[in-house]
């Protein structure tokens, strides 16, 4: 009896110690997808405003912008990107950083 207690208790041990890694796991994967989107997003949003500059210019701006970009707009682009329902949809336009969507589409997880 004593010995199926402690058989018992190592199985659920076991058990639990791969439950609880399989969430971290999980989670972290979440994470570093959620990380990628928003660097995507982020790029996509900085390459329409490097062009749209540089035709006002009328010549490319180069790495310079993307620099000042970073520097001035990156903090309220991420902001933006937590409020946004981009963040969980599951379609990839991300062009308006939306709070509000009609074409929202809940990420499977």
């Amino acid at each position: 009896m004593l010995l199926t207690i402690l058989i018992l208790t190592v199985l659920l041990t076991i058990t639990t110690e791969r439950t609880v890694q399989y969430y971290i796991l999980k989670n972290k994967l979440f994470l570093q997808r959620e990380f990628q989107k928003f660097i995507n997003t982020e790029t996509k949003i900085i390459e329409v405003e490097k062009w749209i500059h540089s035709e006002k210019a009328g010549k490319d701006l180069g790495d310079a912008f993307i620099s000042e970009w970073i520097t001035k707009n990156a903090a309220e682009l991420r902001k933006a990107w937590n409020r946004s329902k981009c963040r969980k949809c599951n379609k990839n336009c991300t062009k308006e950083l939306r709070i509000s969507c009609q074409d929202f589409e809940k990420e499977k997880i």
